[in-house]
C-alpha cells in the first residue's frame, strides 16, 4: 500500500512540474514591431498637423488627393512610401505589394456649411 501512495505522489509531482513548464514556456503573442508603430505615429501626427491648419479639410472636401500627397511628402520621412485614399462609405483596398503595410484612418465630418463625413486612409510601407 505504501508503494502505491509513493507512486501516486510521484505521478502527481511529475504532472505539476510538466504543467508549470507548459504554462511558463507557452508561446506568447509577439509584441508589435517598433518600426511599424513609429510609422503609425508619424502618419497620425502628419494628418493631425494638416488638419490643425485646416488644409486637410479643404483638400478632402475638394477631393484633391494630389495636394494631400504633396503636403505629406514634406511631413513624412523621405524613405517612406505612402498612398492616400479618400472614402465616403467604404474604401477600395489598394494592391500594395510590400512586406509591411501600416494603415492610418482619419475622419473628417465636413465644414460649417455642410455635413459631408469622409474618411482619409493613409497606407504606409
Amino acid at each position: 500500500m505504501k508503494g502505491i501512495i509513493q507512486s501516486l505522489e510521484a505521478v502527481i509531482s511529475i504532472l505539476m512540474v510538466l504543467t508549470f513548464f507548459a504554462v511558463f514556456f507557452m508561446a506568447r503573442e509577439p509584441f508589435p514591431e517598433f518600426e511599424t508603430v513609429n510609422w503609425k505615429m508619424k502618419g497620425i501626427n502628419s494628418l493631425k498637423a494638416l488638419d490643425e491648419t485646416n488644409r486637410l479639410r479643404e483638400y478632402v472636401l475638394a477631393d484633391n488627393i494630389l495636394s494631400i500627397n504633396r503636403s505629406l511628402q514634406d511631413l513624412l520621412p523621405s524613405n517612406m512610401n505612402f498612398d492616400v485614399r479618400i472614402c465616403d462609405a467604404s474604401c477600395v483596398n489598394p494592391n500594395i505589394s510590400a512586406e509591411k503595410v501600416v494603415t492610418v484612418s482619419y475622419l473628417i465630418a465636413g465644414n460649417v456649411s455642410s455635413f459631408e463625413p469622409r474618411e482619409i486612409v493613409l497606407y504606409m510601407w
